[in-house]
């Protein structure tokens, strides 16, 4: 009884989302939860509210998730990724993102462009590229072209209201992937 009373951290054990509490007021968890006590206990909980891509954000602030990470975060794709993957300028290295992220090097002119942010499964704020951009760049290199992701992407973005088609065609033109957009956008429509 005495460990409930001490500052602990607090979580449920069920569920797909997992949400950590910090609990310094001696409240009692219900069965179904799990709780850590310790002597630097609230310091821990500053990590265990961060996913591991926002603490890859923080160590390395250039980076960008892109590619089929965007679709994911972004809500144009309900296939989690087997592995993340993020950009970075051209001449940036990170041997912790390399490690445990698929990196892509980016043009640094076009680096910080359609930047915007999602949120993590923990609600951390995450930069991402925007959907324009994201679907202009998985068209760059054919070859690595998921269609079963991209099409389902480009049909939900087409009717969603948010879509910006001039946007999508100054990315498609940024990544010289005018001629290969058009045809999907015609199927689409």
């Amino acid at each position: 009884m005495d460990e409930f009373s001490k500052p602990k951290i607090v979580w449920k054990r069920v569920g797909s989302i997992l949400r950590f509490s910090f609990d310094d007021k001696g409240c009692m968890a219900l069965d179904s939860t799990c709780f850590a006590v310790g002597n630097h206990i609230k310091y821990l909980v500053a990590i265990c509210c961060k996913t591991p891509q926002k603490l890859a954000q923080e160590i390395c602030p250039k980076a960008i998730f892109s590619h089929e990470t965007t679709l994911f975060l972004n809500g144009y794709s309900d296939q989690v990724p087997f592995v993340y993957t993020i950009s970075v300028p051209h001449g940036y290295v990170s041997k912790t993102l390399s490690e445990n992220y698929d990196v892509k090097h980016v043009a640094k002119e076009t680096s910080e462009k359609g930047i915007t942010i999602a949120k993590s499964e923990l609600g951390n704020n995450l930069k991402v590229y925007n959907i324009e951009r994201t679907l202009c760049e998985l068209l760059h290199k054919p070859s690595e072209l998921n269609k079963e992701r991209f099409i389902p992407a480009l049909q939900a973005y087409m009717k969603s209201k948010e879509k910006d088609v001039l946007l999508l065609m100054e990315f498609a033109k940024m990544f010289c992937v005018e001629k290969r957009i058009l045809p999907y956008l015609e199927a689409i429509q």
